[in-house]
């Protein structure tokens, strides 16, 4: 089932994001990388905001959260976790394919419609199988280190 987040889900949500990273993005990160990217679960107020005004979605099964993304804005993917023992079982397709639902509500009366997204390496492939290309490659500081993103686009019809 899909719901919209709430402000009780925050540890929850926080403990995904850490847990992926930490199992996921290991092939395509440094420990050191990852560590310093999941320690942004500690601006829980940076969090709790995005939850309020985004439109954040949680896939939950049996009580338990399995994935989450969200909307900026109408255009843009912000949040976009799969849980680490749940990964290519198409929970994220089915968050995604919401997210592009209210993009195009949101967006219907603008041309050309599209969603952007800054996304991982180790996401790139889930975000082309969804149909966005790649603009360009980012170098993003996170503490001292910097982190490889790419920012990606998609033409909505």
């Amino acid at each position: 089932m899909i719901r919209r987040a709430q402000p009780p889900d925050l540890n929850n949500l926080q403990t995904l994001f850490a847990d992926t990273l930490r199992t996921i993005c290991i092939a395509d990160y440094t420990p050191a990388q990852i560590e310093v990217w999941a320690s942004s679960i500690q601006n829980t107020s940076r969090w709790l905001d995005k939850i309020e005004h985004q439109y954040f979605l949680v896939y939950v099964e049996h009580q338990q959260i399995l994935g989450f993304g969200s909307l900026e804005s109408g255009h843009y993917i912000d949040m976009f976790y799969i849980h680490n023992q749940y990964q290519r079982k198409g929970i994220g397709k089915q968050i995604y394919l919401e997210l592009e639902a209210e993009a195009h509500r949101i967006q219907q009366d603008q041309i050309p419609l599209t969603l952007s997204a800054h996304v991982s390496y180790t996401a790139l492939p889930f975000f082309s199988r969804m149909g966005f290309l790649m603009e360009h490659e980012n170098m993003v500081r996170m503490g001292e280190y910097e982190l490889v993103n790419y920012l990606m686009k998609k033409q909505l019809s």
